[in-house]
Order: structure tokens, then sequence, then C-alpha cells
């Protein structure tokens, strides 16, 4: 991915100091979608606009121009949609409020996050 794709928008010293960044996961999965697709119209494969979807308890959706799609998911697998056990996207302050409330420390802040709630957590909420 280049830099303006992977850069989030913190001061360039914390990018730096902390290796902050974006990492694009499900890559391999979404090219691996989009291939037949390239044989089946015998397209150059760079040349094709689609969308790709991995769907599980890692998801995510990207548009692809490239041999490579482009997909934008964050430092962990965590970020865009709701997943099995994932939040997906969520406003950065809810985590400092329930941190905040509940003296949650970052480790178990990261399994309410990442195994706890997504598609899991909503369901037995409602239950």
């Amino acid at each position: 991915m280049p830099p303006h794709v992977y850069t989030y928008g913190l001061p360039k010293d914390q990018l730096d100091r902390n290796h902050v960044r974006k990492y694009g996961f499900h890559g391999t999965s979404h090219e691996y979608v989009a291939s037949p697709l390239c044989q089946a119209d015998e397209k150059a494969f760079a040349k094709l606009k689609i969308i790709t979807c991995h769907l599980g308890n890692g998801s995510s959706i990207t548009r692809s121009r490239t041999a490579s799609p482009t997909n934008v998911d964050g430092t962990d697998a965590a970020r865009g949609l709701l997943m099995g056990t994932r939040t997906g996207d969520m406003d950065p302050a809810v985590v400092l409020y329930i941190m905040d409330k509940d003296k949650a420390l970052s480790a178990e802040m990261n399994t309410l996050l990442n195994s706890k709630s997504g598609v899991k957590g909503v369901v037995r909420h409602q239950q």
C-alpha cells in the first residue's frame, strides 16, 4: 500500500516512534476471490473494477482497480464491518469511555473488542 493509504492522521514523530500504520488484512483473500473474473473475461486483472467481500469472524469489503486490492484495515483486523466477534468501526471515544468507566486495562479492552463483541456481543445482548 502506498503511504497515503496506510498513514493515520497522527503526528509523524508518533507514527515513526511507535511504528503505527494501517496494514490491510485479507488482501490475499480478496485477490483470490477476484482472480477468476480476470480469467473468465479474459481481461487484464489490473483493468477490472470490482468489489469483493471477505465475510466471517474477520470481515472486509474492498474495491479493486489494480492487481493488488486496496484494503485499508487498521493495525489489527477489528476495523471495518461488524464481524463475528469483532466490533468493526467504532468511535475511538467509546473505547476511552469504557476503559474509564470499567477501569479496564488495555489487555481487557483488547479481548472485549476482538473476542467478545461483533455479532457475538449483539446477539448475546438481545437474548
